[in-house]
């Protein structure tokens, strides 16, 4: 397991049998998106799964450059074979995917 830490949020890795779990919580906004989009290509890059896994059960708030950087690593992970899955997105997530219709782009998991 490795954590990193941005302005306002964090990501922990945890690697499991053939995925990889990224657990984001606090706040992605425009001042941290890029932070995020270098560790999840990084991840990608470096762990080469072929499921990967966003929880976003501590996600507090989420704004559209950090759809944006979700999109992106969907779009890679795509390229290489694989999956990127959203886990658990908060009501608030859940309602800007909704809104946006990225719920029918992505694998939505509610658990």
């Amino acid at each position: 397991m490795s954590v990193v830490e941005g302005n306002e949020f964090s990501v922990v890795l945890t690697r499991t049998l053939g995925s990889v779990v990224v657990s984001v919580t606090g706040e992605v906004d425009a001042s941290g998106s890029e932070q995020l989009r270098t560790r999840l290509d990084d991840i990608i890059d470096d762990e080469s799964p072929m499921e990967l896994v966003v929880d976003l059960h501590g996600l507090t708030f989420m704004d559209s450059t950090g759809l944006g950087v979700l999109v992106h690593a969907l779009k890679r992970m795509r390229e290489r074979g694989g999956e990127l899955t959203l886990s658990a997105p908060s009501l608030s997530t859940r309602k800007l995917l909704d809104i946006s219709g990225l719920d029918r782009i992505f694998p939505v998991t509610r658990v």
